[in-house]
């Protein structure tokens, strides 16, 4: 009889301590799941990644070098292979090499394109140079 209750109370730990993991599990996923659904509302996404184990985990790399040109009242720059209009992002270009104000468009090149943005850095026109 001893024997049986001894058991009993193993199970009984082991239950409770395996209930008490699971629900510890499904609170963090409920908990990150309302913070990623709610990124947008709490500006997550204008928050960028820079820690390097991270950045390495997911197979990413900090950009080599950031190169910003004055284009107007605004500011132009290439980051690796996406281009920001002051600080947001705006799309991904080859290789940028310079940026210019030109009127009411700004003009970004890369590499092999040239990008046309409005006043309020909104993509108008990306023309492809065939080389």
């Amino acid at each position: 009889m001893a024997r049986k209750k001894r058991q009993a109370s193993v199970t009984r730990r082991f239950h409770r301590t395996l209930g008490a993991g699971a629900a510890g599990f499904i609170l963090f996923m409920v908990l990150s799941g309302m913070l990623i659904n709610h990124a947008n509302d709490l500006g997550m996404n204008q928050r960028h990644v820079s820690q390097s184990f991270l950045l390495s985990w997911y197979g990413l790399d900090a950009p080599e070098s950031i190169d910003s040109f004055s284009a107007g009242q605004n500011w132009l720059s290439f980051a690796g292979s996406r281009l920001y209009f002051n600080e947001n992002a705006v799309t991904a270009i080859s290789n940028g090499i310079g940026a210019v104000s030109s009127g009411e468009l700004l003009v970004a090149a890369g590499s092999n394109e040239i990008l046309l943005l409005d006043a309020d850095g909104n993509l108008v026109e990306r023309l492809y140079c065939l080389s």
